[in-house]
């Protein structure tokens, strides 16, 4: 295990979510789509195994000083380039139903329609606007304690986007090749490097217990992070974020 500076090279806007994202949440998500492609075609995962790969990441953890029970992982959110990126707010729209032929196909039995009615709130039929919106990064860096080589495989087999709305095309990684491979050889640009200043900067994440230049907010400081649990965590200031 060493210090370590993860860089994120983007090539997509990324939607704003609530929170920051924290590099062992992107390894929590790897390591179990890991545990899929490992297991066996008879093999039925079970969410207790899961919870145990989850429970290994390839990260060191740090215990509070006075409860060597009460742990966080060395990995520090995913931290943009930018305070003060360009934003911009996309309306999209789901299919515009057309009611008068859908009750024509109908009652003519070419649609089997079981509810007799059309439902534009879900399903098939669903019929709705909303808004995204999005900030323009070009890289997004996290520093971390860990295992370098396996950080590396998670990250670049598992990982190719970044915040919400990612099967929208926001948040997308951008991928490179090789010289003289194929295309199939691309892999996210995802740079993993020994940086020393990291054994102190991972703490720039959630905190499950205070420190100096930290506020408390209501969030989490483990895993899984979209949890809707919430509890008091403490969140680095933004002068501490970008120095």
């Amino acid at each position: 295990m060493q210090p370590l500076k993860v860089t994120f090279t983007m090539a997509a806007p990324v939607a704003v979510g609530p929170h920051l994202v924290h590099l062992d949440g992107l390894l929590g998500y790897a390591v179990v789509e890991q545990e899929y492609d490992n297991a066996e075609g008879g093999d039925e995962l079970t969410q207790s195994s899961l919870d145990a790969a989850v429970g290994k990441l390839p990260l060191e953890q740090e215990a509070h000083p006075n409860s060597p029970d009460w742990r966080v992982w060395k990995a520090s959110y995913l931290i943009p380039d930018s305070q003060s990126p360009e934003t911009r707010s996309h309306l999209f729209q789901t299919q515009s139903v057309n009611e008068p032929l859908l009750v024509g196909l109908f009652d003519s039995g070419a649609v089997l329609n079981r509810k007799a009615v059309i439902d534009t709130a879900r399903g098939l039929l669903k019929s709705s606007t909303w808004t995204v919106t999005t900030e323009l990064y070009r890289r997004f860096t996290a520093y971390c304690v860990g295992d370098a080589d396996e950080i590396r495989h998670l990250l670049t087999n598992y990982i190719d986007a970044i915040g919400p709305r990612r099967r929208g095309g926001h948040g997308r990684i951008e991928r490179i090749r090789p010289p003289g491979s194929a295309y199939w050889d691309e892999r996210p640009a995802i740079e993993v490097e020994p940086y020393a200043p990291a054994a102190d900067l991972w703490k720039l994440r959630n905190m499950p217990w205070p420190l100096d230049g930290y506020a408390p907010i209501q969030g989490r400081a483990e895993l899984p992070y979209y949890k809707k649990t919430l509890d008091v965590v403490y969140r680095p200031g933004d002068d501490l974020l970008w120095s």
